[in-house]
């Protein structure tokens, strides 16, 4: 009850915005693809779950601030060296979101394809954050307009109308390789014939 009735949130207290968390990444995905001591198999799937994990970053940073930089190589800033080569400007919006989205394409057949792997990357967790995406940047074309206060110029914040439908399309798309088993085999949570009660269960049930 405290916590819902809060009303002392700060201005920043849902921002997300770490660098040194995508700079470990990508240095992670970089030396790993030189590394010597896996076999192609396991180095593919670490590969493919760094690049997950980023494009999931990327997506909870775009959700807040719209379009941010797209950083996927580590910096190596020189000592004397001109700093004004690493200030990276914003991406547009849409842009992070493509990126989110070919990337869950890119990386989905080197991930498990297997219902049962728990608490590690699978390709239907690749095609969830794939579908999830393109639905937000879907939603953002369409209905932006109707909160034209919700941007920037440059597309920096906003995305335009004529990209909803391809976005709508790319989404449909990968919930149905999820829906068609392809991705391992899931069903709808479905332990109380009451719909309502059966969703609340989803949250409690063991």
């Amino acid at each position: 009850g405290s916590t819902v009735s809060n009303t002392t949130w700060d201005y920043t207290a849902w921002s997300l915005y770490e660098y040194g968390y995508v700079r470990d990444l990508n240095l992670f995905i970089e030396r790993i693809a030189i590394s010597t001591a896996l076999n192609p198999a396991e180095k593919s799937r670490f590969i493919a779950e760094a690049r997950f994990l980023r494009a999931q970053y990327y997506f909870e940073m775009v959700k807040r601030m719209g379009g941010v930089p797209l950083i996927t190589k580590s910096l190596v800033f020189p000592i004397g060296g001109d700093i004004t080569t690493f200030q990276v400007a914003r991406s547009k919006e849409h842009e992070v979101y493509d990126f989110i989205i070919t990337e869950s394409e890119d990386i989905k057949n080197s991930l498990p394809n297997d219902a049962n792997t728990k608490s590690r990357a699978t390709k239907a967790a690749a095609l969830a954050l794939q579908c999830r995406a393109a639905l937000y940047a879907g939603s953002i074309a369409k209905y932006g307009a109707k909160t034209p206060l919700v941007s920037l110029p440059g597309d920096i914040v906003g995305i335009p109308a004529n990209k909803s439908q391809q976005y709508y399309a790319k989404a449909l798309s990968a919930a149905n390789e999820i829906i068609d088993g392809k991705a391992g085999a899931y069903k709808l949570y479905n332990s109380i014939p009451n719909l309502s009660e059966n969703f609340s269960a989803i949250f409690y049930d063991k």
